[in-house]
């Protein structure tokens, strides 16, 4: 027996290790970049958008590289383009922060490191003071960051100081035009300026002060079509500072007043406007994790307008529209939903741009569920390195393979793991299917359902079976609410005899224990009945003290326990008795 209990001890710990080991590899195997260009993915991003910073950013630090780096190397190559346009930009904030902790290159041309600034930079990545959301967001989402400083960039100190004095110029003279255009009391100047002052504090990564200047621009809009795009401008710069209940409450209240309908630019513009909001409310729900509101947000975008002034490209790519779509609506969506998504123009266009993905949907909705999953593996790679998708990848993968097999199960009584295995084709081992079934049945994702340890199949309950156990249930719901309308009744019947004898607790028996309880202690309450009935009848020979009842009431109770629940015939008589 000891020998037994110890082999079933080390292989539990084996299959721990092994699960173990799994998980570790579908961790790593979504950020397994074997084909990713960079030029590609970053060029479908507004130019000098602070999102194409923060999608580079996140591509360099959380890449894959190797232990010598190299030029090639995707980090690498994501650092130099980030650094390319924080230099265009001037944005001499993101730059001294990203950069800073970097080998210093003095006047003389020589190399040296700054301690100061690598230890604020590694207490910014820590999630210490001072640390930006790019460093937050790496550390939720990586253990290991690429660091500028490991691959060999170099650090310039004066261009934040000339960066900043350049800032400053600029700013003034921006300021002199809006106090210009105050005094000469025009709105349109003055909303010009606005801009022109969030455009230059957005460049220089100053969000909070960007979306304030926009903000008070909203006031100078002369015609419809400027607010709209005062509006996306404001939701974009709340998505870039990642405050995604701002974007709720401006999406929220933008389709309450009704900004998309009439105005200039007839039904179009109210069609575009409507589909970038839910592009923005998607966004935010995707990063606060909730797939089933952003699938729905997602699938509601219709017609879209890539112009730079409608800001589509400052929040997404038509490319990442439908991966977020399509892979949200896998997640959270039925088959049916599905096949009706595929129906609409607009969703079949974006589908277009990423054939892998739409193959899946289709595989999807004819219950292919094999081929469908082969086709998510294989785009998985890039989900690692998304700014959005890269935190919940694992669990929209395995939230989409757990549906999958729920709906292959569905239609049958009785499945072999065997050819479960063979159908999906990913599986590596019977014992993995074993375990991954096992774990739906626990979660109670598959109701009803069993696994045969020797054969290796999945059987579900019989109807008939189905049918006592929710039978057993019902009687025992229909129990419980028999108990609650017997003590509701008894009480209601109590409290009317108390009020036609004019009977109320007095202070003495506050307090005290009352209730159900107290009744089933007291030997004379149920004797109340007889009492209390002769009182109605005016006779006192039975409220006399040391006197016997002998009424059929009492007998019928004497008969009974004390501590028993009575019955509805019991309340019944005792109801009549009160009459």
């Amino acid at each position: 027996m000891e020998s037994s209990s110890s082999e079933q001890t080390s292989q539990s710990n084996t299959n721990t290790t092994t699960t173990k080991n799994k998980e570790q590899q579908e961790s790593s195997s979504s950020i397994n970049i074997q084909l990713f260009d960079l030029e590609t993915y970053i060029s479908r991003y507004e130019p000098k958008s602070e999102t194409r910073l923060q999608r580079l950013l996140f591509i360099a630090r959380h890449a894959p590289s190797d232990d010598v780096p190299t030029d090639d190397d995707l980090s690498t190559a994501a650092y130099r383009t980030l650094e390319t346009q924080l230099k265009e930009n001037e944005n001499w904030r993101k730059y001294k922060e990203i950069f800073g902790g970097c080998c210093r290159r003095t006047e003389g041309g020589d190399l040296r490191m700054d301690t100061t600034a690598v230890g604020a930079m590694s207490l910014r990545e820590n999630g210490g003071d001072g640390g930006g959301e790019e460093g937050k967001e790496g550390n939720t989402n990586e253990e290991t960051t690429n660091k500028p400083s490991t691959l060999h960039f170099t650090y310039l100190p004066t261009l934040p100081t000339q960066y900043s004095s350049n800032s400053t110029l600029t700013l003034s003279t921006l300021e002199s035009n809006f106090l210009s255009a105050q005094s000469c009391l025009d709105k349109d100047r003055i909303r010009q300026a606005l801009l022109a002052l969030g455009s230059h504090h957005r460049l220089t990564g100053n969000i909070e002060e960007a979306s304030r200047r926009y903000k008070a621009a909203k006031t100078y809009c002369l015609n419809n079509g400027q607010a709209m795009e005062n509006c996306m401008v404001v939701l974009s710069c709340a998505l870039d500072g990642r405050e995604y209940g701002k974007v709720r409450e401006l999406v929220g209240r933008a389709e309450q007043q009704g900004t998309g309908g009439g105005g200039d630019g007839g039904g179009m513009v109210a069609d575009w406007f409507g589909s970038h909001l839910q592009c923005a409310l998607g966004l935010a729900y995707l990063a606060e994790g909730q797939f089933s509101d952003a699938a729905v947000a997602f699938g509601r975008v219709r017609v879209v307008d890539t112009t730079p002034t409608n800001q589509l490209s400052a929040m997404l790519s038509l490319e990442d529209l439908a991966l977020y779509g399509g892979l949200l609506g896998l997640a959270t969506m039925d088959r049916e939903t599905m096949s009706k998504s595929l129906d609409v123009e607009s969703c079949r266009e974006r589908l277009e741009l990423i054939p892998p993905l739409r193959d899946a949907i289709r595989h999807y909705v004819r219950a292919e569920y094999g081929a469908c999953l082969n086709l998510l593996e294989e785009l998985r790679g890039g989900w690692g390195l998304d700014l959005y998708l890269a935190r919940h990848a694992d669990g929209l993968w395995r939230m989409v393979r757990d549906k999958c097999i729920i709906q292959y199960f569905a239609p049958y009584t009785s499945v072999s793991l065997e050819t479960m295995m063979e159908s999906f084709g990913f599986f590596d081992s019977l014992e993995e299917v074993e375990e991954v079934v096992a774990n739906l049945i626990e979660r109670k994702k598959i109701v009803g359902a069993r696994i045969h340890g020797v054969n290796k199949t999945l059987s579900s309950m019989s109807v008939r079976g189905l049918e006592r156990r929710e039978r057993r249930a019902m009687m025992r719901k229909v129990g419980r609410m028999g108990d609650v309308l017997l003590r509701e009744v008894e009480g209601t019947v109590l409290r009317l005899a108390c009020l036609e004898n004019n009977i109320c607790v007095t202070e003495e028996m506050k307090g005290k224990k009352g209730g159900r309880k107290m009744r089933r202690n007291r030997s004379s309450w149920r004797d109340g009945a007889s009492a209390e009935r002769t009182m109605l009848m005016g006779g006192e020979s039975n409220m006399q003290e040391g006197s016997s009842d002998s009424s059929d009431d009492d007998d019928f109770y004497a008969s009974r326990n004390e501590n028993t629940t009575p019955s509805m015939m019991d309340i019944d008589n005792y109801t009549k008795a009160m009459m």
